[in-house]
């Protein structure tokens, strides 16, 4: 797969499917690459391998993927907008999004109470 060389935006870009799908977006030619998460020491090392590995010496610019790193909350709405504003702003547009971002929580089951539910649930 070749990408046109746009502007990726990556949520949950610290760690598994996020960090791959980043990196991924690297490796098949997106010139520029927002990557977003609550955790600021995973981004800055999705962003040093992104940039070891394909962004290339000076010698050859036509081939460098510029990334940005922002530390996002996707649940709160303004650390969104915060995000994309952030990214038009260095970017000028985004091209392609992949919501990564999620928690781990166990399941609720029939026997949840309704209090339980509502505190899971985030009504909005």
């Amino acid at each position: 797969m070749s990408l046109y060389p746009g502007v990726a935006l990556v949520t949950g870009a610290a760690s598994g499917i996020g960090q791959a799908t980043a990196i991924s977006f690297a490796k098949e030619g997106c010139a520029r690459i927002v990557i977003a998460d609550v955790n600021l020491s995973g981004l800055r090392e999705t962003e040093a391998q992104i940039e070891k590995e394909y962004i290339p010496a000076a010698a050859d610019p036509s081939a460098s993927c510029e990334v940005l790193a922002a530390v996002t909350d996707v649940s709160d709405p303004d650390s969104v907008q915060h995000l994309i504003d952030q990214a038009v702003e260095k970017f000028g547009r985004v091209d392609y999004v992949c919501n990564a971002a999620g928690t781990y929580t166990t399941p609720l089951s029939h026997k949840s109470s309704p209090g339980e539910k509502a505190r899971r649930v985030p009504w909005r």
